[in-house]
């Protein structure tokens, strides 16, 4: 079988391996127009960095350091009110820091005493004798009774506040 030179057969080999060259020329052109682009700017480029020396001393914390375990700490702590705002679908997450008593009849001066909870080491206006509580006023009760009644009241100032506002 013999091919001639006007055949399309023939044709359609050259035109592949033109668009195969023209590929492939295209391709080392951005392959060496990056390099050089990032070797004038200085940049780095591939793995060769991992078997350098950094340009600068890495440290660790040393052991009086104790702000990142702090913010650590309070990451924890922040993280799961986070998720249940979340999960609950409140439209926003408010607290007493950001309530505007400018704005309220509410007295701030209560409400922040009540909020420190100073009221329970004062033991004022505290009911004795009410039925479930055991007849303990806060000065007889154990530290594990005081600790739940502490409990209690700071459920329901949240709640409180919540109803306050919003």
């Amino acid at each position: 079988m013999r091919v001639s030179v006007g055949s399309p057969k023939l044709r359609a080999i050259a035109y592949q391996a033109v668009a195969i060259v023209t590929a492939i020329l295209v391709g080392w052109f951005l392959v060496r127009n990056t390099i050089a682009n990032l070797e004038a700017r200085h940049i780095a480029s591939g793995f060769g960095f991992l078997a350098r020396e950094a340009g600068f001393e890495i440290t660790g914390i040393e052991i009086g350091d104790t702000s990142l375990i702090k913010a650590e700490v309070v990451e924890r702590e922040v993280r799961p009110v986070h998720y249940q705002m979340k999960t609950a679908r409140f439209p926003a997450h408010r607290d007493l820091a950001g309530f505007d008593f400018s704005e309220s009849t509410v007295n701030e001066t209560l409400v922040r005493t009540l909020h420190r909870g100073e009221f329970l080491d004062e033991a004022e206006n505290m009911i004795k004798g009410v039925e479930g509580a055991g007849g303990l006023t806060p000065k007889d009760a154990t530290p594990e009774q005081h600790k739940l009644e502490v409990g209690y009241a700071e459920s329901w100032l949240q709640n409180l506040v919540y109803d306050m506002m919003g």
